[in-house]
């Protein structure tokens, strides 16, 4: 059995799914307290743009080994928790004669949660735009905190684009 499909209606059918998507993402954007005051035409050109990925519970999202230095994440399901590896001293002080003591220093490296991102809460939008060496990266370690922890992401070029725009109007 062949099934022939019309190119004309196919294409208008597909076109009219993307505009329905990007007009999903658009209405969910406006959300998103960064982007309220946002016009709606320069929410639907971010939408076109905006990638998303699932994540399982537990799952990592990157990590110090690959921090995404120019993308900016908005959490549409689900929750992130963010993590970043500080260094703590521990000192003791142990007698050595009467009234004195000998300093013992130790340094360990802790992991530090910084906090959970909720639904339509961002993340990522100051270390996107600033110059920040490998070294010196804010947050070590992401994980998704839920399961089906969907996040939506861009570059910094992308968001940087569409305020250019917004300051236009």
């Amino acid at each position: 059995m062949i099934i022939e499909f019309d190119k004309e209606k196919l294409t208008e059918l597909l076109i009219k799914s993307r505009k329905f998507k990007t007009d999903r993402i658009a209405i969910l954007l406006a959300q998103v307290k960064l982007f309220r005051h946002v016009n709606y035409e320069a929410l639907m050109e971010l939408s076109i743009n905006i990638r998303e990925k699932t994540y399982k519970k537990g799952e990592m999202i990157f990590d110090e080994s690959y921090f995404p230095l120019n993308s900016f994440f908005i959490v549409k399901t689900g929750s992130v928790n963010l993590h970043r590896a500080i260094q703590v001293e521990r000192v003791n002080y142990m007698p050595t004669m009467v009234h004195m003591y000998e300093k013992r220093a130790e340094l360990r490296l802790r992991e530090h949660c910084l906090g959970d991102v909720k639904p339509l809460q961002f993340f990522g939008l100051i270390e996107s735009l600033m110059r920040f060496e490998n070294d010196q990266v804010p947050c070590a370690r992401c994980y998704a905190d839920e399961d089906d922890t969907t996040l939506m992401y861009l570059t910094a070029a992308d968001l940087m684009h569409v305020f250019t725009l917004e300051q236009m109007d």
